[in-house]
């Protein structure tokens, strides 16, 4: 959507990977500078907030966030309701008949993977079941983190295994 947009308004995109690591984010918000930006779109950043807040002081440009809220002048948010999704998601699961649904979490820390697991949790509860804690594995966002969560979660005894799972993102899944 970002590229078609883009081309037929004449504009380029550039983009810069990271590879989750925080500091080669915070390396690529110091160089942003060099760039002739029309503006800067940032998708599920990781750095602290305050850095987030004094590169939009800094910037003239307009920034747009994905998946992160941050209250600046200049800055649009798009924010997905994680925890209304996961109820959705667990629910249908349960109709299913699905009882014993595992998650494969993100990283705990993230605000967005604490949503989901509301939401799951949540889900099951209006279904009068529970969210084992052996289910709800954190993991490494990516194909690698939610193999091997997955490896963990067939490694247990047969009775205890899921008949469902949800996760935190495609390259979890």
């Amino acid at each position: 959507g970002v590229l078609n947009e883009a081309r037929s308004s004449n504009y380029g995109v550039q983009v810069f990977e990271t590879n989750e690591n925080v500091q080669t984010e915070v390396e690529i918000f110091k160089s942003l500078q060099q760039f002739d930006l029309a503006g800067i779109i940032v998708s599920a950043s990781r750095v602290q907030e305050s850095v987030l807040l004094q590169f939009s002081q800094r910037s003239e440009k307009p920034i747009v966030l994905i998946n992160r809220y941050v209250k600046a002048p200049n800055v649009s948010c798009i924010i997905v309701d994680y925890e209304r999704s996961m109820i959705q998601a667990a629910t249908h699961l349960i109709n299913l008949g699905h009882r014993r649904i595992a998650y494969l979490a993100g990283p705990a820390q993230r605000e967005s993977s604490q949503d989901r697991k509301r939401g799951i949790i949540e889900a099951m509860r209006r279904a009068r079941l529970s969210l084992d804690p052996l289910l709800c594995l954190d993991s490494f966002p990516n194909i690698e983190g939610g193999f091997s969560a997955m490896v963990s979660l067939l490694g247990l005894p047969k009775e205890k295994q899921p008949t469902g799972v949800l996760a935190y993102n495609d390259l979890v899944a």
